[in-house]
């Protein structure tokens, strides 16, 4: 049972999670992935490296750890990384361990 301390965007955000496991599919989801890299990507090939090492504090938005307002673009790069490496096993053809399948949908 969730505990009644659980922020309410972590709860809305595990339904919109729900929700799009749901409707949604597996080459949709990769799709958007790769839409949103190329996205990236294109940003980050305009930015000077001086300017992406450069630390900036932002005003903390709801969900958001206070941790995570102080970054670079570098770091949050290395950090999208280390989610796309997270997640490739989830939304691969073996995804096996994917929230959506534990899920039964």
């Amino acid at each position: 049972m969730e505990s009644m301390n659980t922020k309410p965007e972590l709860l809305i955000a595990r339904v919109l999670f729900g929700l799009r496991c749901w409707t949604g599919n597996r080459a949709a989801f990769n799709a958007r992935f790769s839409r949103e890299r190329a996205a990236i990507r294109a940003l980050v090939e305009r930015c000077a490296a001086e300017r992406g090492a450069r630390r900036v504090l932002i005003r903390r938005p709801p969900g958001l750890e206070d941790s995570s307002r102080n970054w670079s673009v570098w770091m949050t790069l290395d950090a999208l990384q280390w989610k796309r490496a997270g997640s490739e096993g989830q939304t691969h053809p073996v995804g096996h361990a994917s929230p959506c399948v534990r899920a039964g949908r």
